[in-house]
């Protein structure tokens, strides 16, 4: 069964002139690439397959407009074995944006020499997660 939590949270975003960003990865606990440095001399092991699900829906407040949308995405590595999907839509009948954020990875062991394509798939997921959801003050 998987783990649900449901929270409300609540308070000021990083802002600048008008504008909001809100992060929509906040609540996601994957914070640093561990894959930085230009070689490894040992295997992958993540121990076991992992599917990370992550969804989070943002309240716009009547004060804010949604000015810039991060784009709905999929990436996947040559191999096929791991990929990322987000998918991002906003309700304007309920001024809210929803966000969906599914991981897979199909394989545990990653051989050394697929130390670049990890690497390189990893830099990709860490610019998604990063890309906030920007609001305009009205």
């Amino acid at each position: 069964m998987p783990l649900e939590q449901h929270c409300t949270f609540a308070g000021n975003p990083n802002s600048t002139e008008g504008y909001a960003y809100i992060p929509l990865d906040l609540f996601s606990g994957i914070y640093k690439n561990p894959f930085l440095a230009d070689e490894r001399f040992s295997n992958i092991n993540f121990g076991y397959k992992r599917m990370i699900n992550l969804t989070t829906s943002v309240s716009i407040p009547k004060n804010y407009m949604v000015d810039v949308l991060p784009a709905s995405q999929k990436i996947v590595n040559t191999e096929k074995d791991i990929s990322i999907n987000r998918q991002v839509e906003y309700n304007k009948d309920k001024n809210i944006v929803y966000c969906t954020i599914h991981v897979e990875f199909k394989n545990a062991l990653y051989q050394v020499n697929l130390y670049p394509v990890l690497k390189k798939f990893y830099k990709k997921f860490f610019d998604l997660l990063k890309e906030p959801l920007v609001l305009k003050k009205k």
